[in-house]
């Protein structure tokens, strides 16, 4: 969490100095070797190698998500060239239940998988007169199962969406000129005929993939 929130604080500083697309891959990359370190831990292992692996993951993690939420609030400008309609709420709308719906689909398998990979109950005993739930060493297939699935499980996310950032093809010198055409428009003002050339080519390298 600490390294989460000091990625808001600095990241939109990176994100204006790199760029947000490249900002974006380079967080998920790095973010994606530190997920690796954690297959270093083990039993004994000195507690601040566990805070280190643990801060650098949740930096790069807030950064790379602080960075996805810059980047989609481009869309509606871009759908806006395309279609003349501003729909940024469909959009917001759209990516809160992609998110929310892969929340709990990620909870309900990690719980469902965890069940089928040999987890040992706690066993209930009387400690000092009290019933209590006593946890139970877990066998070496198990905690190797666990460090596959909590690590290589969101890296192959974490590949999606790096593919998803290659073919992002806006950047910021494009960004201004959209937004100088989106100005125009809705102030009624005609555009030139190289404005409008320019409007065509920008629809479709950004919106039907002419590259």
């Amino acid at each position: 969490l600490i390294g989460m929130l000091l990625a808001i604080v600095i990241g939109m500083i990176i994100a204006r100095a790199w760029g947000k697309r490249k900002t974006f891959i380079i967080a998920t990359i790095l973010q994606i070797i530190t997920r690796l370190a954690m297959f270093l831990i083990v039993p004994d292992q000195p507690a601040s190698y566990i805070y280190i692996v643990y801060f650098l993951t949740g930096f790069f993690s807030g950064l790379a998500n602080l960075v996805m939420f810059a980047m989609l609030t481009d869309m509606p400008d871009i759908d806006e060239l395309a279609s003349g309609v501003r729909r940024e709420g469909i959009y917001m709308s759209l990516q809160q239940l992609a998110r929310k719906s892969a929340d709990g689909l990620a909870v309900f398998l990690a719980a469902s998988l965890i069940g089928t990979m040999g987890y040992i109950l706690p066993v209930e005993e009387v400690v000092d007169g009290v019933n209590t739930l006593v946890a139970q060493p877990q066998t070496d297939t198990f905690i190797s199962a666990l460090r596959i699935l909590f690590v290589m499980g969101p890296i192959v996310f974490n590949i999606l969406s790096l593919l998803c950032a290659f073919a992002y093809k806006l950047t910021p010198a494009l960004y201004e000129e959209v937004k100088a055409i989106l100005i125009k428009r809705r102030a009624d003002q005609p555009l030139t005929p190289e404005e409008e050339r320019r409007a065509v080519e920008l629809k479709n390298l950004l919106v039907n993939k002419n590259w």
